[in-house]
């Protein structure tokens, strides 16, 4: 307690040096926080050998339809027994460029997941995964790629790479023929977190990109802002324009997907259909997830697909 009132007048005592109506919070010393932080990385170092990290899988659908998009492979590090947050790890990683080396096992783990489904007769249409602007542009992305589509057999499409709009920020010449040397691999290029960087439209129309996501900050607004709504609908209708899938992400309410719904975004990704999920629990998350968009549809879910079948989870358990 006594330790606790300390660390209260400390933040007290910064909230009145910063002015009227601060708030203060507690920093712990520098040299604490640079021992914690020299834990970390050095547990990051060795957590891909050790093999502490793991994909989790978040379904996207097309909730008018109610039948799965694809699924996004999120990374997940369990250090000494628990579940790093992975705005720490991946912060920590982008800092130390531990990034390329996690962004290439990701690679190469969702696509053997993705052959893994697809022989178990599990209808994933693909699989993402989300690269750094440090790990774009360097040769070892493209090898990765390449080597993950031929020692897997996946087929063209099968396999999306996510790019943020920071990825942008460079030569343009370059990136567009980095970009095409990847859709010549055969794979899908996303746009994540559309409208929160810095990327150019004159740029997008030239860009060989298959998908915008839309960014869980402007889904965030949808009911409460008519300026959020606005953008949301300006965005959807640019991507209409440009021929490209729209998906939104974040969408956690039924009222956000509606209104989603009603402005022709039919890609929903979010917790209100799927949270993310090791890979062995996805049949059952899509189960839920397509009877989630069934409702939000008005309609029952298609039986076409069977991503829950007895096949399916036998070979996923092993």
């Amino acid at each position: 307690a006594g330790e606790l009132m300390s660390h209260a007048s400390s933040a007290l005592f910064q909230a009145k040096a910063n002015g009227r109506r601060s708030v203060g919070w507690y920093v712990p010393p520098l040299k604490a926080a640079g021992r914690i932080r020299l834990k970390m990385l050095s547990g990051l170092h060795k957590a891909i050998e050790r093999g502490e990290f793991e994909l989790h899988y978040q379904a996207c659908l097309d909730a008018r339809a109610g039948t799965v998009i694809g699924v996004e492979a999120l990374a997940r590090w369990r250090h000494e027994g628990v579940f790093v947050p992975p705005l720490e790890f991946i912060a920590l990683a982008e800092e130390s460029g531990l990034i390329v080396q996690l962004g290439e096992w990701a690679i190469g783990e969702a696509s053997r997941q993705m052959r893994q489904w697809t022989d178990a007769g599990l209808q994933v249409p693909r699989v993402s995964v989300n690269i750094s602007t440090l790990h774009f542009g360097m040769q070892s992305l493209a090898e990765s790629v390449r080597a993950a589509i031929r020692d897997h057999g996946l087929a063209p499409g099968m396999l999306e790479i996510e790019l943020t709009e920071s990825c942008m920020v460079r030569d343009f010449t370059a990136t567009l023929g980095e970009l095409h040397a990847l859709k010549d691999l055969g794979v899908s290029l996303s746009l994540d977190d559309f409208g929160t960087g810095y990327s150019s439209l004159s740029y997008l129309t030239r860009l060989p990109i298959d998908k915008l996501k839309i960014d869980r900050s402007f889904v965030r607004l949808l009911g409460a802002s008519a300026d959020g709504e606005a953008i949301v609908r300006a965005i959807v209708a640019l991507g209409q324009s440009l021929r490209l899938e729209l998906v939104a992400e974040g969408v956690e309410t039924a009222a956000q997907a509606k209104m989603l719904l009603d402005m022709g975004c039919v890609g929903i990704q979010g917790f209100l259909l799927a949270t993310p999920v090791p890979a062995v629990h996805l049949p059952a998350s899509i189960t839920r997830a397509r009877r989630r968009a069934a409702s939000l549809a008005g309609g029952p879910a298609r039986t076409g697909e069977s991503p829950d079948g007895p096949d399916a989870r036998a070979a996923l358990s092993r």
